[in-house]
């Protein structure tokens, strides 16, 4: 039987708590919170598809990239376009007023924005949105990056040196930005790097739980101590970092956060038994939702309750319930129904253009 990481949902659950605080009115923490953040879920998104599919007979093609990243973008295009909506609502300057803001729009609905380096362009309406945009990518690389550590001998080696690759680029964007027409923040090409890494650290994670998991079931109570201690030590070690105030560079918080990671996988210790407890596995059920609406559910906020409330606390909670209730509304009621119209929809454009 496959092990359980339910600690994972946690730590994504965290995150999104996180960029809640990092876009709401809520004084901002003293570390880039909204970068590490999006390090860590692309590193936990490359962690779980590996994991996940692990020992499934999946041969690579680029058919089977183009129809994994279809069914991606049917789950996610139709909450997208709602999201887009409610910023539109939400927006307090006038919108449309020229054809490059009508572009700009046609760019961040085709999923598209992440590939421009302009930040106008990336961070045009639902702000969040780029996210989904470099994640698409990531899924269309999925089945080739699966061949890549199929025939991956050294997965160990391999990962620190994806690391120093993803370090060379921020290098060069950094010393010649006026010479590569990239974002790091943003970049597909960089977040897939991310990814990649956060895939080999499944690898890895499931060799280890190959060679632990009797030992784990012959001496629980050692292992709960061992596991938690390891855990704090992972878990502190990765917020030292965050808090130091040296000159790191932001790949280096990929590699850093695939040790808490593949530590809390195990679900031993007293930070996973928390962080996969029931709060953390409900929120995990709308936490897709939550991000994809969260920005733009926080720009209504700002504009409709803002004037009548005050204190900046009152309007973060009334924000982050009204994206709760969106998020479980829609989860509960309109997901399945809608993605099935689009995807009908895909299926006739397909139709007519192959002339069936």
């Amino acid at each position: 039987m496959k092990h359980k990481v339910k600690s994972i949902v946690g730590v994504k659950a965290i995150i999104m708590f996180g960029l809640f605080w990092w876009h709401s009115w809520l004084d901002n923490p003293p570390f880039d919170l909204g970068a590490r953040a999006c390090e860590v879920l692309f590193v936990v998104s490359g962690f779980l598809v590996s994991y996940n599919h692990h020992g499934k007979s999946e041969d690579f093609s680029w058919k089977r990239s183009i129809t994994y990243t279809k069914g991606k973008f049917i789950q996610m295009w139709p909450l997208h376009f709602i999201s887009f909506l409610i910023y539109i609502l939400a927006s307090q300057y006038p919108l449309f007023e020229d054809k490059i803001q009508w572009i700009i729009a046609v760019l961040n609905l085709s999923f598209l924005q992440a590939w421009f380096r302009n930040e106008a362009i990336f961070f045009s309406f639902n702000g969040a949105s780029w996210f989904l945009s470099a994640l698409l990518f990531c899924y269309f690389m999925t089945p080739l990056l699966q061949l890549l550590v199929k025939k991956i001998r050294n997965v160990a080696f391999f990962l620190p040196a994806t690391v120093m690759v993803r370090l060379f680029f921020e290098y060069i964007q950094r010393r010649r930005p006026e010479a590569f027409g990239y974002s790091v923040h943003v970049s597909p090409f960089i977040r897939v790097l991310e990814y990649f890494i956060g895939m080999m650290a499944g690898i890895l994670f499931l060799e280890m739980l190959k060679i632990c998991e009797r030992k784990m079931e012959e001496k629980k109570g050692a292992c709960f101590v061992l596991a938690s201690v390891l855990e704090i030590v992972s878990v502190g070690g990765y917020m030292y970092a965050v808090l130091y105030k040296g000159a790191w560079m932001r790949g280096t918080f990929a590699l850093l956060a695939c040790i808490p990671v593949m530590i809390l996988a195990f679900d031993t210790g007293i930070i996973s038994k928390i962080m996969g407890s029931k709060p953390f596995l409900w929120f995990g059920v709308i936490q897709f939702e939550f991000y994809i609406l969260h920005q733009s559910v926080i720009n209504l906020t700002q504009k409709y309750v803002q004037p009548y409330v005050d204190n900046i606390w009152l309007r973060a909670v009334i924000a982050f319930v009204m994206i709760g209730v969106l998020a479980y509304l829609y989860k509960q009621f309109l997901s399945r129904p809608l993605s099935n119209i689009l995807k009908s929809m895909l299926n006739r454009v397909e139709n007519v253009i192959s002339g069936k």
